[in-house]
């Protein structure tokens, strides 16, 4: 019986935190877990989404972990998305992010640490969407995001 007991500690620890690959729904987005710490948001539960915030940190059970990037495709086609706010930890925007989000007018950047968007990532949205970020951050970010 003892056996069992330490078997099952062991395996209550592993289940306080996120799972590397597994994904998880939270909310209205869907993560996938890159490690036990961080995770990349991968699509959303519902493409009639009308508005997005991709927090710094998203609680997974239980436990807070770090938001680190949008994976490619992750909003693709979400026609009726206006709205998205990108928290101050994401680093990453993957290829084809908010793909054909033809209603997309207002992106708005949190953080400083963004590093790569990818190729198409906001190709086929609003002609006059907006960006908005950090004001250290505005030269920078208007040529990695290429919108005007």
């Amino acid at each position: 019986m003892e056996n069992k007991t330490n078997t099952n500690t062991t395996t209550t620890a592993k289940k306080d935190q996120a799972v590397k690959g597994k994904t998880y729904t939270v909310g209205k987005l869907k993560y996938k877990a890159t490690s036990t710490t961080k995770v990349t948001v991968t699509g959303v539960k519902n493409k009639k989404l009308t508005s997005a915030t991709i927090g710094a940190t998203v609680k997974i059970k239980g436990k807070s972990v770090k938001v680190t990037a949008i994976g490619s495709n992750a909003f693709a086609k979400c026609k009726k998305l206006k709205k998205v706010t990108i928290g101050k930890n994401v680093t990453t925007i993957g290829k084809k992010a908010f793909y054909k989000c033809s209603a997309l007018k207002t992106v708005t950047v949190k953080g400083k640490k963004v590093k790569s968007v990818g190729k198409n990532a906001f190709k086929g949205i609003a002609k006059k969407a907006k960006l908005k970020t950090p004001a250290s951050k505005k030269k920078a970010y208007k040529k990695l995001f290429k919108i005007k």
